[in-house]
């Protein structure tokens, strides 16, 4: 990637953060999907057919679409670890604003799908 844009190698403890946050809030997510779909093959599929749709959804940038769609995109998009991970990485690496935002959400992410493979576990178990 320094081949194509400048890197702060000072910040490289950053990416790491950003890099562990957004594994944790990708794992909890799957964790919760592989307790509700308690089969291999069905929590693959359904992790594939769910994880595209959400991923393009948090690429949209805010003047895309009109401000309606723009509101619900984001509501849908809060509840998955994608655009939150982005958010971090970005901050990690071009300076772009604070991570705290970004990581509190991933946590307050790793823990609501956490509390949900949990409970999927124990009622399926």
């Amino acid at each position: 990637m320094s081949l194509f844009v400048s890197l702060s190698w000072s910040r490289f403890p950053l990416w790491v953060v950003a890099l562990l946050a957004g594994g944790l809030g990708f794992g909890a997510l799957g964790v919760a999907l592989g307790a509700l779909a308690r089969e291999v093959r069905a929590a693959s599929l359904l992790a594939i057919l769910l994880a595209l749709p959400i991923a393009f959804l948090a690429l949209v940038p805010s003047g895309a679409v009109a401000t309606a769609y723009y509101d619900a995109i984001r509501v849908v998009s809060a509840l998955f670890p994608f655009r939150a991970a982005l958010d971090a990485t970005d901050a990690a690496l071009n300076d772009s604003g604070g991570m705290g935002g970004a990581l509190a959400h991933l946590a307050a992410l790793v823990v609501g799908w956490s509390v949900i493979a949990r409970v999927a576990l124990q009622r399926f178990a």
